[in-house]
C-alpha cells in the first residue's frame, strides 16, 4: 500500500506543483488588484446595476455601495480560475483508479499486486488529501505574500481566513468523492472527468443563474456551490456549520459508494 502511495504521488507531484503555483500566482494578484478595482466596481454598477448583479452572483451574497474591501478579497476564493484549478487537480487524480488503469491498460497488473482493491483506493484517497493539502498549502501562502500589500485594515483576519479554508476543505471532499464515485463506475477514465466536470459546470451557472431565474433560485440546495460562501463567512464573522458538514456528507457517501464499486465490480481491460 505505501509503494502504490509513493507511486501516486511520484506520478502526480508536479502537476500538483504547478496547479498550486498557479494558485498562489492568483491569489498574488488579486490581492494587489482588487483594493483599487473595489471603487471602480461601485461606479460602474451605479450606472449599469446588472454589473452589481452579476459580482453578487459571483460572491454568492448581495452586495452594495456599503461592502468592504475585505468581503471583495474573498473572490480570491471564489473565483472560477480558483476553482478550475483546485477541481482539475482533485478531478485528474481521483479518476486514476479504477477508470484510469482500466483505459491505459494497466488494470491487470496493478490488480495482480499482493494488495487488496480496497487498500490500493485507500492509497489513492490518502495521494489525493497529501496532495490537495499542497495545492492549498502553496494557495494560502500566495494569499498571505499577496496581503503584504493590502491595508491591514482590508485584510482577512486570521479567524476569518480558517473558517474560509474549512469551507474549501468541505468543496474537496465533496467533488474529490464523488469523481472517485464516477471513476468506480467508469471504465473510460476521458468519460468519468466528462461526467465530473459537466457536474460540476452545471453546478456552477445554478448557482450564478440563481439571483436571475426562480427555477434556478429555488433548487439551488442541489449545487454543492450553495454551501461554499466565503464572501458570506466574512459578512457574518462566522461559518454555517451546515454548509461544511453537507459537503462533508456528500464527499463521503460518494467515496464510501465508490469503495463498494471497486471492492464489488468486474475490473478488466476493455
Amino acid at each position: 500500500m505505501i509503494g502504490i502511495l509513493a507511486k501516486s504521488l511520484r506520478e502526480c507531484w508536479v502537476g500538483a506543483l504547478l496547479i498550486g503555483l498557479g494558485f498562489g500566482g492568483v491569489a498574488i494578484v488579486f490581492n494587489l488588484i482588487i483594493p483599487d478595482l473595489q471603487g471602480q466596481l461601485v461606479e460602474m454598477w451605479a450606472g449599469v446595476p446588472f454589473i452589481k448583479m452579476m459580482i453578487s452572483a459571483l460572491m454568492g451574497v448581495q452586495i452594495d455601495e456599503g461592502t468592504t474591501g475585505r468581503v471583495f478579497l474573498t473572490i480570491i476564493w471564489t473565483h472560477p480560475i480558483v476553482l478550475a484549478l483546485i477541481w482539475t487537480h482533485e478531478i485528474t487524480f481521483c479518476t486514476r483508479f479504477p477508470a484510469g488503469e482500466t483505459d491505459r491498460g494497466t488494470i491487470d497488473v496493478l490488480l495482480s499486486l499482493p494488495v487488496s482493491r480496497g487498500r490500493i483506493y485507500l492509497a489513492e484517497t490518502f495521494g489525493w488529501a497529501i496532495t490537495g493539502l499542497g495545492v492549498l498549502a502553496i494557495g494560502l501562502a500566495g494569499y498571505w505574500i499577496g496581503a503584504r500589500f493590502v491595508e491591514p485594515a482590508s485584510r482577512l483576519g486570521g479567524r476569518e481566513l480558517g473558517l474560509i479554508l474549512v469551507n474549501l476543505a468541505g468543496l474537496y471532499v465533496a467533488v474529490g468523492g464523488g469523481a472517485m464515485m464516477v471513476s468506480a463506475m467508469s471504465a473510460r477514465r476521458g468519460r468519468a472527468i466528462g461526467v465530473v466536470f459537466g457536474v460540476l459546470l452545471a453546478s456552477f451557472l445554478w448557482t450564478f443563474l440563481g439571483p436571475f431565474w426562480a427555477p434556478a433560485r429555488t433548487t439551488a440546495f442541489l449545487s454543492v456551490l450553495e454551501y461554499y460562501r466565503p464572501a458570506e463567512i466574512v459578512m457574518r464573522g462566522t461559518i454555517a456549520w451546515r454548509d461544511p458538514l453537507v459537503l462533508l456528507i456528500v464527499g463521503l457517501v460518494g467515496w464510501a459508494i465508490g469503495l463498494v464499486m471497486v471492492r464489488r465490480r468486474d475490473i478488466a481491460t476493455t
